[in-house]
């Protein structure tokens, strides 16, 4: 008899492991992604990295703004709640993203980005942007902005594009500032928000300038941007996630703006470099939104994921 129940007891540890192992190996699907996501989310914002500790690998890596961490660090001590977010996943690349604004201690405000990676349904990486008041001259100070509409609508059939379409605007975006020629890219309609700030058609920030003026000189003060990674294309969305360093040497000193000399701030003339973190919404081949969270950081700086 014993040696039935030894057998039963065998029997049922075995087909309890196929099923774990089947699950792992089951492709993680959007709906997947996204319920990962909300998972961590969710810890994250109770304080408790012990709900998402069995869904991360034990090896995963983990920084916030950079730098190495570990699950209840950072974000995690300060979080209060999450009164606007964003997601976007991609099945292909196994990634998550979520852009938002957090409510921390004294009513304080963040402008918060993560990425997760997942394989085999565990979360093998999580990195955070994470930017406050003073992390960078354009942030937000009055109440939280919702996302606009279209982050989380999706396209109509005629509306996508091929993936490889996809990635390729979303790197145009960056080769644009580089040679101050936008050749088409932005809808006429673009609007572009950093760190919650609307920074076009927008009298009070930047002059007023659309998506396509900005792109015709505005930026020449930016010398370089390195690490440019895409790890998300939300296809269902028509979304394109970039994290890369914005690099500004300094030696920009006026631009030629609507047939006048400006001179930039003295912020711009300073050697430095930015982390942004950046979402695009594309439509019928032009870039028709951009929503940003971007952090300054010490000139030609390198995180653990450039390494």
């Amino acid at each position: 008899m014993i040696g039935i129940e030894k057998l039963l007891a065998a029997s049922i540890l075995s087909l309890a492991c196929a099923a774990t192992s089947a699950a792992k190996e089951k492709p993680c699907d959007r709906g997947c992604l996204l319920g990962i996501g909300d998972s961590y989310i969710n810890a994250l914002t109770y304080h408790d990295p012990r709900q998402i500790g069995p869904m991360v690998a034990p090896d995963a890596i983990i920084s916030e703004n950079g730098v190495p961490g570990r699950l209840g660090e950072g974000l995690w001590t300060t979080i209060k709640s999450l009164p606007f977010r964003q997601s976007f996943a991609d099945p292909k690349t196994g990634q998550y993203m979520l852009f938002a604004v957090a409510m921390e201690e004294q009513d304080q405000r963040a402008q918060v980005a993560i990425r997760l990676k997942v394989k085999d349904r565990l979360i093998t990486e999580v990195e955070a942007l994470v930017t406050r008041k003073g992390d960078h001259s354009l942030f937000e100070g009055g109440d939280p902005q919702k996302p606009l509409p279209l982050w989380s609508t999706p396209l109509p059939a005629s509306a996508r594009l091929p993936r490889a379409k996809l990635l390729y605007l979303a790197n145009e975006y960056f080769e644009t500032l580089l040679r101050s020629d936008p050749k088409g890219l932005f809808s006429p309609d673009c609007e572009r928000f950093e760190n919650g700030v609307q920074t076009t058609n927008n009298p009070g920030t930047r002059g007023g300038i659309s998506c396509t003026e900005g792109a015709k000189g505005y930026y020449a003060f930016i010398t370089g941007v390195r690490g440019r990674r895409f790890p998300v294309v939300d296809e269902e969305l028509g979304v394109v996630v970039s994290l890369a360093h914005i690099d500004l040497a300094g030696t920009v000193k006026t631009l030629e703006i609507r047939g006048k000399t400006i001179v930039l701030p003295e912020r711009n003339q300073v050697q430095r470099s930015s982390a942004a973190f950046a979402a695009y919404k594309i439509e019928y081949g032009h870039i028709k939104a951009i929503m940003a969270r971007v952090r300054e950081e010490p000139y030609l700086h390198v995180t653990v994921w450039d390494k």
